[in-house]
């Protein structure tokens, strides 16, 4: 072959692999879909997203004329999640690991991009009336309590009663969340509720009574959450999602350093419960509760969480993880950002 020849066959080959690496088209939207809190008045949010476009950074990432940034919150609520990612309602959901599961094993097309770890099961507690006689856990057997089926507050509520030695059929679980929950608490309808962060409002009101979990009995690792991505928008936007994924490791190395702690629980606070609350429920550092990592002990909780749903009779079988799992964008992320093993040190 002649010299001419090879560089205009290297000229044609160069030609195709940069066609094959030219940008895709941005879409004009990318949907949010994200557990949210019923406070002022309407929902709102204090996931990862908000934070990221209070910072600025999906702008700085995709430029002023880059896509829509929409999100839709679903108060108190993993399951809805599940079905806006089905009904290509939403591109991306963040949710707990029961709902992210049950959705998944139920054929939701969609893939884990991201973790996040939320509260400790023995953060959640039980509201019961100011006047009620149940004092302790052991107490509320036989009582009708608030909590929606499917959510990661309902698999801790039955931790939670196990640890005290009780079972799911000693008390009457009423399937609602959030504010029908309330509602059905205040005309007398349940004798507690069971849930988080928003039950210290009432107590703050002097609403409620406080009934907490057995703290030394229950496994204190973090709860296991995580952000999809549906199928259909990944698979026409790759390069998208890398990017989004981007963003959501930033905003995450931002949050979890120390330097920056008061101004993240200020953002919490204003945009959730207020100071005090925000302060309790985020107590220590923070630095594990923004592990974006797909690593064991990620993959182990959700083994953890099929075994809970297996057994309560939540998914008829334990489902094969294979291909749940795209650990690739918070990898080319981390090396993106030059954060590599910044989170190493956390199991």
């Amino acid at each position: 072959m002649s010299s001419i020849k090879r560089l205009l066959l290297l000229a044609a080959l160069s030609s195709v692999l940069a066609a094959g690496a030219k940008a895709e088209e941005l879409p004009k939207v990318i949907r949010f879909a994200e557990v949210g809190l019923p406070s002022h008045g309407k929902a709102s949010g204090i996931g990862l997203v908000p934070l990221a476009i209070q910072k600025g950074l999906f702008e700085r990432e995709f430029g002023k004329d880059g896509p829509k940034i929409e999100i839709n919150y679903y108060i108190g609520t993993g399951p809805a999640i599940n079905e806006a990612i089905a009904e290509n309602q939403a591109d991306f959901g963040t949710y707990g690991g029961l709902p992210a599961l049950i959705g998944l094993s139920g054929g939701v097309p969609a893939h884990v991009v991201l973790a996040r770890r939320s509260a400790t099961a023995s953060s959640y507690v039980f509201a019961v009336h100011p006047d009620s006689p149940i004092k302790t856990v052991a107490d509320l057997k036989g009582a009708r309590i608030a909590v929606q089926k499917g959510t990661n507050p309902y698999m801790s509520l039955v931790q939670v009663l196990e640890a005290a030695h009780l079972s799911e059929t000693d008390v009457n679980i009423v399937n609602l969340q959030g504010p029908s929950a309330v509602a059905a608490f205040e005309a007398g309808s349940v004798d507690a509720l069971f849930s988080g962060t928003s039950l210290l409002i009432l107590r703050k009101q002097g609403a409620v009574r406080l009934v907490q979990a057995p703290k030394n009995k229950i496994e204190q690792e973090t709860s296991i959450g995580a952000i999809l991505v549906g199928s259909s928008f990944e698979e026409r936007y790759p390069q998208t999602v890398a990017r989004v994924v981007k963003v959501l490791v930033e905003i995450c190395y931002w949050a979890s350093q120390e330097k920056n702690h008061d101004a993240v629980i200020s953002y919490l606070a204003n945009t959730g419960y207020g100071a005090d609350i925000t302060k309790e429920e985020y107590a220590g550092p923070l630095k594990d509760r923004f592990d974006p990592r797909i690593n064991d002990s990620v993959k182990d909780g959700f083994e953890e969480i099929s075994k809970f749903a297996v057994t309560h009779r939540i998914v008829r079988q334990a489902p094969n993880f294979e291909g749940w799992y795209e650990s690739k964008y918070v990898d080319a992320a981390a090396k993106d950002l030059h954060i590599q093993g910044y989170w190493q040190n956390i199991p």
